[in-house]
């Protein structure tokens, strides 16, 4: 839903700190919210990240150098679901990834990056963003590489000439969070947690 932001602004290079921000309140049904996020109206879900107040200026890549790809992704439901504070999320990077995947599939409306919750995401059973990219059912090809024109395709894995990663759910260790690949479904990089660069973006799953 966006590129150039970062996995947890205002947390500095630590990824088990989800970094501070608030949910905003004005819009409070998760249809309206999904249908900002889809519009890149970043203040309508989040209203303020690391000390900024993000405003209407913020919508899309205006507001991609204080926009979190957590906090987004996390606020979308309304509520901020994950904990708060350095060392929350664990003290082992197995711990780190254990709480970002219990948060990241979590059910009643949570919303969350995908995950991915092996070392090499190398199998559907580890990483949803994988499962559903290569989905193959007749109907169901919501992100499957040669399902083209489909409206949820995932052009970030499809190596159709969009050089983008998306942030995942998952941590590589202490400073740097995983990325998925565009070339393939579970083509796994990362980056530092606090880092911006051109290719950084995040997608948001929401469950029912």
């Amino acid at each position: 839903m966006a590129d150039t932001v970062s996995w947890n602004k205002g947390a500095g290079s630590d990824s088990d700190n989800p970094g501070a921000y608030t949910c905003a309140t004005d819009v409070t049904s998760l249809s309206d919210r999904m249908r900002a996020a889809s519009s890149w109206e970043w203040y309508k879900i989040v209203s303020d990240v690391a000390g900024t107040t993000i405003t209407s200026g913020h919508n899309g890549q205006s507001g991609a150098s204080v926009i979190s790809a957590l906090a987004i992704s996390d606020c979308i439901d309304g509520t901020r679901d994950i904990c708060t504070g350095d060392g929350c999320l664990g003290g082992t990077v197995t711990d780190i990834n254990i709480s970002l995947a219990a948060w990241a599939s979590a059910t009643n409306n949570k919303t969350a990056l995908p995950y991915c919750a092996g070392s090499g995401c190398n199998t559907t059973a580890n990483s949803d963003y994988r499962a559903a990219c290569e989905l193959t059912l007749d109907n169901d090809l919501p992100l499957k590489c040669s399902a083209s024109n489909i409206f949820y395709r995932n052009q970030k894995v499809c190596n159709d000439g969009d050089t983008n990663y998306t942030w995942a759910a998952a941590v590589l260790d202490t400073v740097n969070p995983r990325m998925l690949g565009y070339s393939s479904c579970s083509t796994v990089s990362y980056s530092g947690s606090n880092s911006t660069y051109v290719y950084n973006g995040f997608r948001a799953v929401v469950r029912p």
